[in-house]
């Protein structure tokens, strides 16, 4: 019941589609059986509502940034080295031009604890390219904003 009126109370603020969907979400996997414990719901409430749809964007790259090379049929082992900006700028071609914005999203979840690198920047290659950049932390709380089917 807590994080559906902390849900209601943080939707009532937002009209971003991807805040929105995370909050729906969120509720229903709260309801679910093994569920989070309240305080972990209400940090994770608490993230959403101050996450932008960017961070969301970014985080979601970062746990799965393979998904870029499968996309586009690509095999990240022939590709050489780059940086993983330029990969998520390849990916979201909207976000070029916004590369500070991007590097500021990545440090604030940095600070939160839900990914590993604290920028963008930096040249990696090969598998480094598709490992997941995510914490722990970072796991569960998009498995939380995301359906569980």
């Amino acid at each position: 019941m807590t994080a559906v009126l902390e849900a209601t109370r943080i939707a009532m603020r937002t009209h971003q589609e991807e805040k929105l969907e995370a909050l729906r979400n969120m509720v229903i996997n709260s309801a679910l059986p093994n569920s989070l414990d309240d305080v972990k719901n209400s940090i994770f409430l608490g993230m959403i509502d101050t996450l932008t749809p960017l961070h969301i964007i970014v985080l979601k790259y970062l746990n799965y940034p393979a998904s870029s090379f499968r996309a586009t049929g690509g095999d990240p082992r022939n590709v050489g080295n780059g940086s993983l900006l330029q990969q998520l700028l390849a990916e979201y071609p909207r976000l070029k031009g916004q590369e500070a914005l991007c590097n500021i999203a990545v440090a604030d979840l940095h600070r939160a604890g839900l990914v590993r690198p604290d920028s963008l920047g930096g040249i990696i290659g090969g598998s480094g390219r598709v490992t997941p950049n995510t914490s722990p932390l970072g796991k569960e709380f998009l498995s939380m904003i995301s359906i569980k089917l």
